[in-house]
């Protein structure tokens, strides 16, 4: 259904309007598709930040009300979904659309309608943000940065990092870094809270726990393994730990890699942290690094963990220098691909459609809720340290499970999920 730009006389010129004509635009280019079809698209998706009613859309179109940005990104993302010639557009166009509505927030002093959801710190420093764009279109990359730390000092870290995010996302990053390199371990586990308390939207694709990590990995002769030790006792643990693992990789020579890697194992009950680090090493690490790794762990007295990610290299291909890959593993027998298979559909898991038949899960193992993503056919017959090159992404938890029967190979490990769902 088509509705009509508001009138002059209800919206004058200014940035709320130059805003409201890129949504038209949109709600244009994808056919003026209905909006109660579009409020309950946006319902369903998960990746999407926030729902928003056929009411609502009703009144950000007709230019009745400012839309806080949650609400119009989750509008604007279902548009340009639907959309297929500009699928690869998204988040560009998002940020785009993002920097028109601060412009148009920042215009409208003092509603409550301008803050985007419901954390107290938006309007985030919009004169800040001002300013480092034309340093930043003069040229003055260098005073960029100075200029953002003074404002940090003053505003803190988060909110300008925040501010900056949509139109100088490398700035916004190196804050974040260099606040991982001078921050006390107390002060780091503050800024990664507030860090967690966020929308994933508002950092348009970047890992700002992954930048706290690369500074925090910077200068500290301690590896920042006290950081690890008290991020390990939180909820939150491997969202934290494994942008760090990952850093470590990524940037330490092998004698230094090596190093870390003793240090987590020398922690107490340390073998929740194997799975992660390992990956991480083997996901980043080029080949040279990981056989070097190998051979001062078993300097060192750490034979085990050496045997693990000495197996892991095992099965990398020859020419892979670092960057991630399926692990091949070895293909099950037709019969017992397809009984897999079934259990899984069973389940309740999605197959994704990927080749090699993919599927994502949410599995209850112990009562132990494991969501993980494998690829069934190329699940290795190993032992249970390759059971990671069966999963992806959010297998991690799988491990919680796992390493009380590592003895059981993972396809005695799919007849033990057969069993526990009594399938």
């Amino acid at each position: 259904m088509r509705i009509p730009m508001p009138g002059l006389d209800r919206l004058p010129d200014g940035p709320h309007r130059e805003l409201l004509v890129e949504v038209h635009r949109l709600h244009e280019e994808v056919g003026w598709p209905g909006l109660q079809k579009t409020s309950a698209a946006i319902k369903v998706r998960r990746d999407l930040p926030d729902t928003i009613s056929h009411e609502a859309i009703s009144k950000i179109l007709h230019g009745k009300t400012f839309p806080q940005w949650l609400k119009l990104e989750s509008l604007v993302r279902q548009y340009l979904t639907w959309n297929t010639h500009r699928r690869q557009e998204i988040d560009a166009e998002v940020r785009r659309l993002q920097t028109l509505w601060m412009r148009a927030a920042s215009a409208i002093e003092g509603t409550e309608k301008a803050q985007p959801g419901s954390t107290e710190h938006w309007p985030y420093p919009q004169e800040a943000a001002r300013q480092a764009n034309a340093m930043a279109a003069r040229g003055e990359q260098a005073e960029v940065l100075r200029f953002l730390h003074a404002c940090a000092e003053q505003d803190g870290v988060l909110a300008v990092a925040l501010a900056v995010m949509p139109s100088l996302p490398e700035a916004a990053l190196l804050l974040l870094q260099n606040a991982g390199t001078s921050l006390s371990d107390p002060e780091i586990l503050e800024l990664l809270d507030q860090v967690g308390a966020q929308p994933t939207a508002f950092w348009h694709g970047h890992d700002p726990v992954l930048a706290i990590m690369k500074g925090v990995l910077r200068v500290r002769a301690d590896y920042g393994i006290p950081l690890v030790t008290a991020l390990r006792s939180r909820p939150d643990a491997q969202w934290t730990l494994v942008p760090l693992m990952t850093v470590a990789a990524q940037s330490l020579d092998p004698a230094n890699l090596g190093a870390f890697i003793e240090k987590i194992c020398a922690l107490p009950d340390s073998l929740p942290l194997m799975p992660p680090l390992f990956t991480a090493v083997m996901d980043n690490a080029p080949r040279p690094v990981v056989q070097v790794v190998v051979q001062q762990l078993r300097k060192t007295g750490q034979r085990r963990e050496a045997d693990a990610l000495a197996s892991r290299l095992s099965h990398r291909p020859e020419g892979d220098q670092g960057e991630r890959q399926e692990h091949p593993g070895i293909p099950f027998p037709d019969e017992e691909l397809e009984r897999v298979r079934t259990v899984l559909r069973k389940a309740g898991c999605r197959e994704d459609g990927a080749p090699g038949g993919g599927f994502t899960a949410e599995i209850e193992l112990d009562r132990i809720l494991v969501t993980c993503t494998c690829r069934v056919a190329r699940m290795a017959d190993k032992q249970l340290e390759l059971y990671q090159d069966a999963l992806t992404e959010a297998g991690y938890k799988a491990y919680t499970y796992a390493r009380r029967i590592n003895t059981v190979s993972v396809r005695r490990l799919t007849t033990k999920i057969t069993n526990d769902m009594k399938i």
